[in-house]
Parts: structure tokens; sequence; C-alpha cells
């Protein structure tokens, strides 16, 4: 059991990221695997790469997107099964890569099985895999087990199988950097695939957590529009009306704790944009 690892970086040396670091230490190293550091970042580092691995360098930023594809076309190139999406702040422990092997043995023979997602923490909070709902997520709290039912979960420490994607053809352009994780798991869903939940626990620090930690506002808008894209393509009346109040809550959220209140006016500016396109929406 072989996997290809794409790490997804920005404006960040791969000795100071996470997720490359705690790549380094995994126990029972497999020499099969392939390591691929995408670099989206406008000036190039290629000299910390450690050896064995590959790397890649984007200065025209195509986001997670081009990246995911480029690392498909070489998984699918050298014959990988699984491709392990990472960014590059996570945490993970040292047998994440044990757990992702034997995973990807027991659901060898499960085709329906295309994704094996870790629980993703940060600050004693569970940030994935979450069970979608119009007004809120919740916890999906089972591990160890396939689960048909619709689970959002985020990009980094997913396992994909690359045949999936290819039935997808590729990854989707349209999200090209927000929301693809939304849309990879809502594609499992509107396909009739499963997903297994594994034991293994990765910390991750998301940047939306902390909006006063750099967020820019084009950033954010950024963010915004990929959200209220893939609410009104792909959920249906109940949730497309439902986000109105929640960017609502947001903007005052914002409008409190906040320190660029901008980000507060660009969320009051997609709530109404929202409830246009639910109003006026045949």
């Amino acid at each position: 059991m072989d996997v290809f690892v794409v790490v997804v970086i920005y404006k960040c040396a791969v000795g100071e990221s996470l997720t490359c670091i705690s790549l380094m230490n995994q126990m029972q190293p497999n020499a099969r695997d392939a390591v691929l550091i995408y670099d989206n970042s406008p000036a190039p580092d290629p000299h910390s790469i450690p050896a064995g691995w590959d790397y890649c360098h984007d200065p025209g930023n195509g986001g997670l997107a081009r990246a995911y594809n480029d690392a498909l076309a070489r998984a699918q190139s050298a014959g990988y099964g699984w491709m392990l999406l990472l960014d590059q702040d996570s945490q993970l422990p040292r047998d994440f890569l044990v757990s992702v092997r034997n995973s990807m043995r027991a659901m060898d023979s499960r085709n329906d099985v295309v994704a094996l997602v870790p629980i993703v923490e940060s600050n004693s909070r569970q940030l994935s895999p979450l069970i979608p709902k119009p007004a809120w997520e919740k916890s999906y709290g089972r591990r160890n087990l396939v689960e048909s039912d619709w689970l959002m979960a985020i990009n980094s420490g997913t396992c994909v199988r690359v045949a999936f994607i290819e039935e997808l053809g590729g990854f989707s352009k349209d999200f090209w950097l927000d929301y693809l994780d939304h849309w990879l798991f809502k594609m499992i869903a509107i396909h009739g695939r499963s997903i297994y939940v594994m034991d293994a626990v990765i910390q991750h620090e998301l940047s939306v957590t902390d909006m006063n930690r750099g967020m820019s506002v084009e950033r954010y808008r950024n963010i915004l529009a990929a959200e209220l894209r893939f609410t009104n393509e792909f959920l249906p009346p109940l949730w497309r009306l439902a986000l109105v109040p929640r960017l609502l809550a947001r903007a005052l959220k914002h409008l409190i704790v906040t320190s660029d209140k901008r980000l507060a006016g660009r969320m009051a500016i997609a709530a109404c944009t929202q409830f246009s396109a639910c109003l006026f929406r045949r």
C-alpha cells in the first residue's frame, strides 16, 4: 500500500511547515511513498527539500486545484491508487502514515470507499469531519467505520482514490482555492460513494479561526464568494436561505471581536447578495 503525498505550501519554508516537519518524523517510512511539495509562493525555495521528495514551484499561485491536479497527473503516471492531501499547517502524529496505509489496506476491496479522513482538531475543537446541517454543522463522533451519508471534511489529511478523482475529471477549477473540500465531499455524496473515518487524530491551524491574525479583506472576499457559489450551486433552497442569517450573525461577531471592521462589512454584503439570490432565483 503506497501513497502519493502532496503538500501545498505558500510563503512557508519546508523547515517551518508543521506538516513537513511531522512528515519527516514518521514511523516506519515507506520508500515507495512519493512526496511532492507544491510551492505557491512568489519566490522558489528548492534548497530545503529533503532527499527523495519532489518540488514544484508555481509563482502564479494556481491555488489548491492546480496543485492537486498536478499531483493527480503524477500519481496517475506512476500508478498510485491513493493520494494524500496536506496543507502546510497540520501536525501529524508519528504513526499517521502507518494509519493511512492500514486504512488503505482495509478498504482496498471496498470500491465504494473513495476517501479516508482523520479526525482533525484545533485547540480541542473538532474541525473535521462534520455532519452538515442547514443552520450549523455537528461534529461526527464515530471512528473506524464506513460512512455513506454526506459528511464534510477538510482537505488536509484526506486520502482520496486516484480513480475517483479521474472519474470526476480532476479537481474543480471553479473552487480553485476555497471550498474545494466542500466540493469534493459533496461530489462523493452525489456519486453515491462512501468515506472511511479513521481513528487517527491530527492537529491543524485553520486561518479563519482567528480573524485578527492577518486575514486580508481580499482573501476573505474570496472565501465568501466561494461559499456563496457552493451553496447556490449544490445545496437545496432551505440551505440557501439559512445562509443569510448565518452570514448576518458572523457579521455581528466580526463587528464586535475583529479588529478590521471591513470584514464585518464584507459579511453583511454577502448576506444581502445571498438574500437577493434566494429571492430572485427561479
